[in-house]
């Protein structure tokens, strides 16, 4: 199996989870409830940036909630060429977040209110929060966008590599954790 696999496989175990979160700032509290969906695998897995590599498969038989089916069922053709693309430093520091991200969640991180606006530098991440955890040297951060049923779901995940997107971001002070796993 290659980091592709192992991060599906992750991904699935927190499609089982749910997080709630309870921050505040300024007296003010808020519940995160953070849910996990098959269909943002793709994107946070980085597959947009594996378009120079042929997985003898159509685009649209990998999209979606569609490619963590072909994963877990082993029909992944290549899946180990995914290594070969031209973006594969930017996919493997996508992929090594979702591996650690119930790590990251269970254990002491940082969480800050993101505004795109206040990043150095270009940036066109839409999301409301944005969690930062450092681990043995390394940095990840998750961004965290509102559903239409006020929950919340991870819009993207990597990690760090010039910039810290935590830089010049309101801290939230972090109150509570609570993860409960879902019934089936």
């Amino acid at each position: 199996m290659g980091l592709l696999s192992d991060a599906a496989q992750k991904w699935n175990e927190l499609c089982r989870k749910e997080y709630c979160i309870t921050v505040a700032r300024r007296g003010k509290k808020e519940d995160i409830v953070l849910k996990f969906r098959p269909v943002d695998f793709y994107h946070l897995a980085g597959m947009q940036y594996a378009s120079d590599v042929d997985f003898k498969l159509s685009r649209n038989e990998y999209y979606g909630e569609k490619l963590m089916k072909l994963l877990n069922n082993d029909e992944f053709p290549k899946e180990n060429a995914i290594e070969k693309s031209i973006n594969w430093k930017k996919i493997n520091g996508r992929l090594n977040a979702i591996c650690l991200m119930n790590e990251i969640l269970d254990n002491d991180f940082e969480i800050f209110l993101f505004d795109p606006l206040k990043v150095q530098g270009y940036c066109r991440i839409d999301a409301k929060y944005v969690i930062k955890d450092k681990r043995s040297g390394a940095i990840f951060f998750l961004f965290l966008s509102k559903t239409d049923d006020n929950c919340y779901f991870c819009r993207s995940a990597f990690e760090m590599e010039e910039k810290d997107y935590t830089l010049n971001q309101l801290k939230m002070k972090l109150l509570s954790i609570d993860c409960r796993i879902l019934p089936e």
